[in-house]
């Protein structure tokens, strides 16, 4: 539609029986999105406090409800308690090497999607449900079969995505779950016992989890003093994995597309990859030239970069019979999917040199 339209400010169309508008013009989305955002912060996305308090997350509340929890999860943010991840990240990253290195062992050719989502689920349940379980290499795990519950496109989840996106009054009218029972129940409950865990025993860790709980039991910002309830924490714990799963893995895997089919940006990052010894956040931070290839903000960034220079200093990767080209996409995906899968050869570079 938006090719369809070029060279208007904006069109009206339907989403469903809702009525929209696709706005076209750059300037005017500009004014939109920043400039006048105070008049445009509602989403209209479904959620329900009641019934599924982890729909009440950041990505699905407007306005002032919105604006007001954003405000709370701010210092979340911060450099410097991204900083303090780093090392959780990075041993995910290894172990993420290990397991490419076991299965290139048996075949070259790898489905590179399927090794992005064990990665991304793996610093996820890490950081934001304080899980030290080893998806990297076991994908049989509860936590890793539940999140594929969400993700895994299906009519059933079709139907919840329509409901959560245009489908609100609906779902509201008819009390309506968005989120499979058991679903929602394993991961509230898992945030909840985790919670109680931390707060009897005093024991602490860096990660999301723990920032999250900090703002549980209170704290400053801007002067002011904050909290959030057990719910709102549930639910930005789920909201992170909601965001930085699916969506982080999926930037990997097209990243890697990406230098299988363009050797020469690979050297270059090689180049700079190769004249780091040690890994650490702040040589993360200072390879330019990564920076301009693979840019997905914060905690996104700091775990596919982590991966990347990981993987690299040990893989080339190359194009297999396989590897999709052109690249199609799934269809059935809210967010974009390789159909069938990334296959590429990520092969031993001391094997290639």
């Amino acid at each position: 539609m938006y090719n369809k339209h070029k060279g208007k400010k904006m069109v009206g169309i339907f989403q469903f029986f809702r009525k929209g508008v696709l706005i076209i013009d750059r300037d005017l989305l500009r004014n939109v999105l920043v400039k006048d955002f105070d008049h445009f912060d509602g989403k209209s996305l479904h959620y329900n406090k009641e019934l599924e308090p982890l729909t009440a997350h950041l990505f699905s509340l407007g306005g002032y409800e919105w604006k007001v929890l954003r405000t709370k999860l701010t210092p979340t943010f911060s450099s410097s308690k991204l900083k303090g991840m780093f090392q959780n990240v990075i041993d995910i990253a290894h172990k993420l090497r290990e397991y490419v290195s076991n299965m290139t062992a048996q075949s070259e050719e790898l489905d590179c999607k399927n090794v992005s989502l064990r990665f991304g689920l793996a610093v996820i349940a890490s950081t934001a449900f304080g899980l030290d379980i080893d998806i990297v290499t076991d994908k049989s795990s509860t936590f890793f079969e539940m999140a594929e519950s969400i993700f895994s496109p299906s009519l059933d989840g079709m139907y919840r995505n329509g409901l959560w996106f245009y489908g609100g009054s609906i779902a509201k009218a008819f009390n309506l779950r968005i989120m499979p029972k058991k679903t929602h129940d394993f991961f509230f409950n898992l945030v909840k016992d985790t919670v109680h865990y931390r707060e009897s025993h005093g024991t602490t860790r860096n990660d999301l989890l723990q920032l999250l709980i900090q703002l549980k039991q209170g704290a400053k910002f801007g002067g002011e003093d904050i909290s959030i309830t057990i719910e709102e924490l549930a639910a930005q714990s789920y909201v992170f994995m909601l965001g930085g799963f699916e969506t982080t893995s999926s930037v990997l895997a097209f990243f890697l597309y990406e230098m299988a089919m363009n050797p020469e940006v690979q050297e270059r990052v090689y180049a700079e990859v190769d004249a780091v010894e040690d890994i650490t956040y702040d040589t993360l931070a200072d390879m330019e030239y990564l920076d301009m290839a693979l840019n997905g903000k914060r905690l996104a960034k700091l775990m596919i970069k982590a991966a990347v220079v990981v993987l690299m200093k040990r893989f080339s990767v190359m194009t297999s019979p396989r590897t999709p080209n052109p690249l199609r996409y799934d269809p059935r995906s809210i967010s974009l999917a390789p159909a069938g899968g990334m296959w590429l050869r990520l092969v031993d570079r001391s094997l290639v040199q």
